[in-house]
């Protein structure tokens, strides 16, 4: 029988656990770009934050089942693309409310996001990371968007966005797995706090 089906549906052979939970990463992202556009900004990041989960667990559970593969490492990169590059990207895009500073803005963050992420897909990164990894700029675009910024604080909003953009590119370098992976989860409890509060109140 899967001999028979396989010719018909070949890409239903790649599904498997691991490759299920990146999908549905990749669907919160689409829809928190989506939301985020629209104006539902604390909706738009809860969706993010379940998007991010499945990003850090993804992998994980692949290794524990052994289905490590080509197929869910490129589809975890377009995941990484939507969570952390078109997403601040259409945050910055609502906040400055679609000017051409938020355009400039929005532009720079999608081609150095996009070009991080093919370095480390063409290098085969695997222990050492340069520069400050995507994930941990994401959170405070997202906080200082929804609960400290305003239309009339250009200059702290362009600053953010571009601190962020230099540490993308910066020559540093750290291990995986090491302090920076809990500083970006710290970022992301906080973040979801904080949009917790702001949609109970």
């Amino acid at each position: 029988m899967r001999r028979a089906i396989k010719p018909l549906f070949p890409l239903l052979f790649y599904v498997n656990p691991a490759v299920v939970v990146t999908l549905v990463g990749v669907i919160c992202g689409a829809a928190g770009v989506c939301l985020a556009v629209a104006g539902r900004l604390e909706w738009a990041v809860m969706l993010v934050l379940v998007g991010v989960v499945c990003d850090q667990i993804d992998g994980p559970i692949a290794r524990k089942l052994d289905v490590v593969s080509d197929f869910g490492g490129n589809l975890d990169i377009f995941g990484d693309f939507l969570l952390y590059v078109c997403f601040p990207a259409a945050f910055i895009l609502n906040f400055l409310s679609f000017s051409l500073l938020a355009f400039v803005l929005a532009a720079l963050v999608v081609a150095v996001g996009a070009m991080r992420l093919a370095y480390y897909a063409s290098e085969k990164v695997k222990d050492i990371v340069i520069g400050i990894p995507l994930s941990l700029c994401v959170f405070p675009i997202c906080l200082y968007a929804l609960y400290w910024g305003g239309p009339a604080e250009i200059i702290p909003a362009v600053s953010l966005t571009i601190v962020s953009v230099l540490f993308w590119l910066s020559a540093c370098k750290t291990k995986r797995n090491s302090l920076l992976g809990g500083l970006s989860a710290l970022m992301a409890v906080a973040t979801f706090v904080g949009v917790a509060i702001g949609l109970y109140n």
